[in-house]
C-alpha cells in the first residue's frame, strides 16, 4: 500500500509538471490595432472584375443578374452621379462625387440607399477610365462598399 501511494504521488507530480505551454511568444502584424497594415493588393479582386455592381453588407445589386437599371449623369454642378435600381424590389442606390478623371480620393462624395443618405468616411476611385469607375466607399464601423460601373 505504501508503494502504491508513493507511485501515485510520483505520477501526479509528473503529470502536473509536464505540461506544454501553447503560448508562443511572437509579434503579429495584426497586433497593431490602431494602424493595422493594409495589403496593397486588397482591392485587386474588385479591379479584376469588370461587372457593374454595388456591394455592401446589407445590399447587393448586380447588373448581370438582370432587372437592374444603371444610369450615369454629369450634373450641371460638376458632380458625377451613378444610380442603380432593382426593378423587382425597388431597391435603389445613388452615389455622387465631384467629377474627376483620375484615380484617388473623391471629394464631396454622397451615398444614398433607398432614398436615405448613408454617412461615409471617405470614397476612393481605384480606377477611372473610358470603360468605367471602380470605387471603394468607407463608412463608420469598418463598413466597406464597392460601386463599380462599366460600359454605361
Amino acid at each position: 500500500m505504501k508503494a502504491y501511494c508513493v507511485f501515485s504521488l510520483i505520477l501526479c507530480l509528473s503529470l502536473v509538471s509536464c505540461h506544454r505551454s501553447y503560448t508562443v511568444p511572437h509579434e503579429s502584424i495584426f497586433d497593431n490595432k490602431v494602424n493595422p497594415p493594409v495589403d496593397p493588393d486588397y482591392f485587386a479582386l474588385e479591379l479584376a472584375d469588370g461587372s457593374t455592381r454595388y456591394v455592401s453588407p446589407e445590399l447587393q445589386l448586380h447588373y448581370k443578374d438582370g432587372g437592374v437599371l444603371v444610369r450615369y449623369d454629369r450634373r450641371d454642378d460638376g458632380h458625377d452621379v451613378y444610380s442603380m435600381i432593382e426593378l423587382s424590389t425597388g431597391y435603389s442606390v445613388e452615389f455622387s462625387y465631384a467629377a474627376t478623371s483620375v484615380a484617388g480620393p473623391l471629394s464631396d462624395a454622397c451615398l444614398c440607399v433607398n432614398g436615405k443618405e448613408i454617412r461615409i468616411n471617405s470614397a476612393k476611385a481605384h480606377r477611372i477610365n473610358s470603360t468605367g469607375a471602380w470605387i471603394e466607399i468607407l463608412a463608420p464601423g469598418g463598413q466597406n462598399y464597392v460601386f463599380v460601373v462599366t460600359d454605361v
